[in-house]
């Protein structure tokens, strides 16, 4: 399965929510490292194994 969140940046920090679990919140610094980061909410949230899934970031860039 793969588990497709939002990263929008917040001021210095990439707030990251998951679509399908949407109780499944978290933050980062660095933008590479959102999948890691939120994988460990996603987890516990859906009740399953932390290397059960697959994880697709999509930035969300504020407009100009």
């Amino acid at each position: 399965m793969i588990y497709h969140v939002t990263a929008t940046r917040e001021g210095r920090w990439w707030a990251l929510q998951c679509q399908e679990e949407p109780g499944a919140l978290s933050q980062t610094a660095r933008l590479e490292q959102a999948a890691d980061t939120i994988r460990e909410a996603i987890a516990w949230v859906a009740g399953i194994a932390e290397d059960s899934f697959d994880i697709e970031v999509v930035p969300v860039l504020p407009e100009p």
